[in-house]
């Protein structure tokens, strides 16, 4: 008998507008859906990507890959300026994959699927990306929010990393009393207020009257648990419930999943 075909869904967001004060556009964060379809593939897992309405655009500064500062331990994901929020440098593969757009993940990306279309029982793991662009339409896109939720009521796992718990609240199962978020009770991390002060975002926040994740998701019950370096390498496991703390993080995201499957 031939083994079971698994499946991954990775949802991002289909935001892509003003955030940054240098005036560049935040969207989709390239390397949280790049990192965790590389560990996927790798698991021989088939790999599907999933918005709201189907389109993806790439935040600039996740494409971008201007120079960093890897000279302090645990800073290795990113540093910041006095002016500009900076993305991660890529590397060599990263790059190729990139500017290569008959790569593979550019095939998945250009056929990417509306959430109304998808049929949640063919998933095994649910794969939330970040990217500040999440908080834009995360909280109103609730076919997103229903598939996600089908996907863990049936016994998936569903894992986010970095922005990508904003969809969390949002995904909400019938209880005995009422309707509540998949993560209260849970442990939870996510892109703190830390990570957002460091990187001199909270101007933007607050110009776009934007939520930072400790708040959103601490108000849907969880227990949020910050990561000892805002930048560095940072996971937490509950249950059927992976979140990572930042870029940095979704390599060990997507693994974690796949450990808990």
């Amino acid at each position: 008998m031939p083994a079971k075909t698994r499946n991954v869904l990775i949802a991002c967001s289909d935001y892509y507008g003003p955030f940054y004060k240098d005036g560049e556009n935040t969207g989709a964060f390239f390397l949280e859906l790049l990192h965790p379809y590389l560990v996927f593939r790798d698991a021989c897992f088939n790999v599907d990507i999933v918005t709201e309405s189907g389109k993806i655009q790439f935040d600039d500064h996740s494409v971008a890959g201007p120079a960093i500062d890897k000279g302090s331990k645990g800073e290795e994901f990113l540093s910041y300026d006095d002016h500009i929020a900076s993305g991660p440098e890529l590397s060599k593969a990263e790059k190729y994959v990139l500017e290569n757009k008959d790569d593979m993940f550019w095939r998945i990306v250009q056929n990417s699927k509306t959430a109304d279309e998808v049929n949640p029982d063919k998933y095994d793991i649910f794969f939330v990306a970040g990217g500040h662009a999440t908080l834009f339409d995360f909280p109103k896109a609730t076919n997103l929010q229903k598939l996600g939720t089908s996907i863990y009521e049936n016994g998936g796992v569903v894992a986010a990393v970095c922005h990508g718990p904003t969809l969390l609240p949002f995904m909400k199962r019938q209880t005995s009393d009422g309707s509540v978020s998949i993560v209260c009770g849970k442990d939870v991390t996510a892109f703190d207020r830390v990570a957002e002060d460091k990187s001199k975002l909270m101007e933007a926040l607050k110009k776009y009257n934007l939520e930072v994740l400790d708040d959103m998701l601490n108000d849907a019950g969880a227990n949020f648990i910050k990561s000892p370096n805002p930048f560095g390498d940072f996971v937490i496991a509950d249950g059927r419930l992976v979140t990572g703390s930042n870029p940095a993080s979704a390599t060990s995201t997507a693994k974690t999943a796949l450990r808990v499957l």
